[in-house]
């Protein structure tokens, strides 16, 4: 249909078989809009209090011709020299992604907390990650993750935080960020996952 929800009158076809509607790449973005005006009505209308989105597999061959790139995100991803055409496009791909980010951070600061007060952001806390630090190299350090919403007060917004060498000369670990972000949702654990590197959530966060 056309009405609030899917102003665009969005719909998959019958006739598509491969790839269906909703994988063509001309259809990325406005799946994944949709996709995301769904997480922020399931939160406000309280069917759900956690919304997990994945826009592809790790590998993906998706080609966003929005970014300006030709280039599949996978193959972008491997860019060589840092000063390559190839990196620039990867960069423009990572842009517009945060782009969509920023589409779900407004949708949720305008949608009211259905238990009063605020706003869903203001009561929620979002983690954006990505399953690597260096894609080129495969590498799991220096990992940037991005967290926004304050959690009912309990997240101070606005910082860049560096753990880097923080754990004894080591970086710490993801999986206590896991742990911080479960404490903050008042799950009450002290670990999430691997407990290799050390339990607890992240100091200072």
């Amino acid at each position: 249909g056309s009405g609030g929800f899917n102003p665009g009158g969005y719909a998959n076809s019958d006739s598509d078989n491969y790839p269906k509607t909703y994988e063509k790449e001309e259809n990325f973005r406005t799946v994944g809009e949709l996709q995301m005006d769904l997480a922020s009505l399931a939160l406000s209308c309280k069917m759900t209090r956690v919304v997990s989105l994945m826009w592809s597999h790790p590998v993906s061959p998706t080609r966003i011709a929005e970014s300006g790139s030709s280039l599949g995100n996978h193959d972008a991803s491997h860019y060589g020299n840092p000063g390559s055409a190839t990196a620039a496009a990867f960069v423009s791909m990572k842009q517009w992604f945060m782009d969509r980010f920023v589409y779900l951070i407004e949708s949720l600061r305008r949608t009211p907390d259905p238990d009063g007060g605020g706003t869903l952001l203001e009561s929620s806390v979002v983690f954006l990650c990505s399953e690597l630090g260096d894609s080129n190299l495969h590498d799991h350090r220096q990992m940037p993750f991005l967290l926004a919403g304050q959690a009912c007060g309990q997240l101070t917004t606005g910082r860049f935080l560096d753990y880097s060498g923080s754990a004894n000369g080591d970086n710490q670990p993801h999986t206590k960020l896991l742990t911080s972000i479960a404490n903050m949702m008042g799950v009450p654990v002290d670990r999430y996952g691997y407990t290799g590197h050390g339990t607890g959530p992240l100091p200072d966060l």
